[in-house]
């Protein structure tokens, strides 16, 4: 009987450090003074380069957490054109075409493969000093935007509080367990001690 209370409190200790690991990983993911990286991509439905582009900066949010996207549907929200002809102006940049993705003082026009891998290392080379919003940084007034995607489909991958609320819930139910069979063995112990 003692082996085995002795077997039980190891293992309870080895699943609470286990556990103890996944939270303190998500809980670095989700590290307020890591610096955002903002991706802003202003596309158009329809379009198959945005088509092939988006879901390539969704993996890249999901990989990096502290990327935010920012995406401006163009077609069909007059106000998130008038912010891309603004942001256009201000940066330099054709607005005669989508995609357009903009991270802190860089631009790209289109997207291919070559255009990706640009884009990832240019995300990589952020993560330490952060790329804030361009509507921030140019003066842009944004009260008249719809932002159609963000990284709320990041956030559906499993990364950030859903993941928290999860280490925590299982946690608490390897707790639950391990007292109920501690308890269920103290009360056998204490009943065959009494016969």
């Amino acid at each position: 009987m003692r082996r085995s209370k002795k077997n039980i409190i190891l293992t309870a200790l080895l699943v609470c450090s286990l556990l103890a690991a996944a939270v303190s990983t998500v809980l670095a993911q989700d590290n307020p003074t890591e610096p955002e990286v903002a991706v802003t991509i202003f596309w158009r439905e329809g379009c198959p380069h945005c088509e092939e582009e988006i879901p390539f900066l969704q993996e890249l949010a999901v990989k990096f957490p502290q990327v935010t996207i920012n995406g401006f549907e163009v077609g069909s929200h007059s106000g998130n054109r008038e912010y891309f002809f603004a942001l256009g102006d201000a940066m330099g940049f054709d607005t005669s075409g989508v995609p357009v993705t903009v991270i802190g003082d860089q631009y790209w026009i289109g997207y291919d493969e070559a255009t990706g891998e640009a884009i990832r290392k240019t995300v990589e080379g952020y993560l330490k000093t952060g790329a804030g919003d361009p509507a921030e940084r140019w003066g842009i007034d944004l009260s008249n935007t719809t932002r159609a995607l963000n990284d709320t489909e990041a956030q559906e991958t499993g990364s950030g509080s859903s993941v928290w609320i999860g280490a925590v819930a299982a946690l608490l139910a390897v707790s639950y367990a391990l007292g109920m069979i501690l308890g269920k063995k103290k009360s056998a112990a204490l009943k065959s001690k009494k016969h």
